[in-house]
């Protein structure tokens, strides 16, 4: 996953990495922290795919980790 922005006034990039994926959402590693129930904007990129897919999702949870990426972010795609 390239980026995550905030939906709103205060936008910043975000860079991840898609950890799964379905239906209903995703998870993503990152060393920064949203806040739970945040809306923000996703730009998801895939192996072998030429652009990425934008969607709105809202941030359902955080945990921090102790090593690697600081944070797993489950995220709820929005319709």
């Amino acid at each position: 996953m390239p980026a995550i922005g905030g939906a709103g006034s205060s936008k910043r990039l975000i860079r991840g990495r898609l950890h799964d994926m379905s239906k209903g959402g995703f998870c993503v590693l990152t060393d920064k922290a949203l806040k739970v129930l945040k809306v923000v904007r996703c730009e998801i990129g895939l192996a072998k795919v030429p652009a990425a897919i934008p969607t709105v999702s809202q941030v359902r949870w955080i945990q921090k980790n102790a090593r690697g990426p600081r944070y797993r972010i489950g995220m709820q795609f929005l319709v």
